[in-house]
């Protein structure tokens, strides 16, 4: 897992920390759609409180990549 933060300026601009960015260009449409319904699996088979948080993680990451490859 990687992590970061944003910040927003009053006059709207911002600024965004990350430990690791990917070009849009490099990611697979398919492999995003394919690790989202995997994350949803796993979030419906958790046994626990931390295989549900890290499913749920999963979900919010490749839910944002499959929005920004317009799926």
């Amino acid at each position: 897992m990687s992590s970061g933060f944003a910040f927003v300026h009053a006059d709207s601009s911002t600024d965004v920390c990350a430990v690791e960015a990917v070009p849009l260009e490099q990611l697979d449409h398919e492999a995003v759609k394919q690790g989202l319904a995997d994350y949803q699996q796993k979030l419906v088979n958790a046994k626990d409180d931390h295989e549900k948080a890290a499913a749920q993680v999963g979900i919010e990451v490749t839910s944002a990549m499959n929005a920004a490859l317009g799926g």
